[in-house]
């Protein structure tokens, strides 16, 4: 406690818009983002790792997709790009068409699988 001011004292965050603020003598401190530490160890609120867990559910499913079903990405993505205003204005349409998106829709989906995969594992961390 500030003894001036009589309010909980500032701690300083190590990253940036993260601002926590100490509360009672046990060491347990608050925080806006949902995010603080309670008797010395990490905690998150319930609303954030039900978000992480949606934003984790949202990459499997595009890594997934994007592993496996490449070439149905591709064919809607062609389908609806087909109207002759569309393929004036969309410089992708051509390569679109190549083996090359193919195989960047495929990096995509494990670069969304591995996120997805790193943000379970974290989460599984926190939450004991």
């Amino acid at each position: 406690m500030c003894k001036a001011v009589g309010r909980p004292a500032a701690v300083w965050p190590a990253e940036p818009g993260l601002f926590l603020l100490r509360v009672g003598a046990r060491g347990r401190t608050l925080s806006t983002s949902g995010i603080g530490l309670q008797d010395g160890e990490l905690m998150i609120s319930r609303q954030v790792f039900l978000v992480c867990l949606i934003c984790a559910v949202f990459l499997l499913i595009v890594g997934l997709s994007g592993l496996f079903w490449p070439e149905k990405i591709q064919t809607y993505a062609l389908e609806h790009s087909t109207s002759h205003l569309h393929q004036k204005v969309n410089p992708f349409s051509a390569w679109m068409k190549t083996r090359q998106y193919i195989w960047a829709l495929r990096v995509i989906g494990m670069m969304s699988l591995g996120s997805a995969v790193l943000l379970l594992v974290i989460l599984a961390k926190l939450s004991e």
